[in-house]
């Protein structure tokens, strides 16, 4: 068994693509997943599963949730080392207020041109750095008001993503 993490696309959001995370949670221990711990509602899940891909879990997932819930939901896989990374390697360590620091997963890795074609786009005052499957985003004013958004980020790539903030990212290392 190996430990994973799991984040939902888009789910539970003002009222739209509603998966309550006890009856996934008891899906996906119907299909071999193990000490499944959710937190929130928004589709963060850590979990036990045999060791496999990431690619054979998320084809897994999306095809349970089409099937259970009728939802196309993009599922992000990863682990708490990953997680931890990214975390310690966040380029806005002089900002204390970590309420503004937000990370939004890629689908993929982004190919030198396509984090060429981001860094041409300014949204002062909120700032971000472009990694190869991490956008670390700064909103100055707050997430709410800020233009980088994951839509802003997925019509830009023409990929899908899912942000997240700095507590969730926390809680989800701890959880790992």
């Amino acid at each position: 068994m190996k430990k994973y993490i799991l984040f939902l696309r888009g789910i539970n959001v003002s009222g739209k693509n509603m998966i309550l995370m006890k009856e996934l949670k008891s899906y996906l221990e119907g299909i071999g997943f193990k000490d499944i711990v959710t937190y929130i509602q928004s589709g963060n899940i850590v979990f036990n599963y045999q060791e496999t891909s990431y690619g054979n879990l998320k084809t897994q997932i999306e095809s349970l949730i089409l099937q259970k819930f009728g939802l196309q939901i993009v599922a992000f896989i990863t682990q708490k080392t990953v997680l931890e990374n990214i975390l310690e390697n966040q380029p806005f360590k002089n900002n204390e207020d970590t309420k503004q620091i937000y990370f939004t997963f890629l689908e993929r890795k982004l190919t030198k041109e396509e984090a060429q074609k981001l860094t041409s786009n300014q949204a002062l005052p909120d700032e971000y750095v472009v990694s190869q499957d991490v956008i670390y985003i700064n909103c100055i004013n707050g997430y709410g008001k800020t233009k980088l958004t994951n839509t802003f980020f997925e019509q830009k790539l023409k990929i899908s993503a899912t942000t997240r903030n700095w507590n969730t990212l926390v809680k989800m290392i701890e959880l790992g």
